[in-house]
């Protein structure tokens, strides 16, 4: 009897916070997650210059090891 009930409870709060969120909904947690890609158009020659330099500093990170 005492389960019955309490799946009662449970069920009408659940319909509740799905009819009315801002009410009877779960409290937010403060974090927000936002997902955002940013895309770069370059040149070729400036692929290349960059590939250079990327390159570079590999190879001077691999000479102080």
């Amino acid at each position: 009897m005492v389960t019955a009930t309490r799946n009662a409870v449970d069920v009408r709060k659940w319909v509740a916070s799905r009819l009315m969120p801002n009410q009877y909904g779960d409290a937010r947690s403060g974090v927000t997650i936002k997902n955002q890609t940013n895309v770069m158009v370059v040149s070729e020659e400036r692929l290349r210059h960059l590939q250079e330099v990327r390159r570079k500093m590999i190879d001077g990170q691999r000479s102080e090891v």
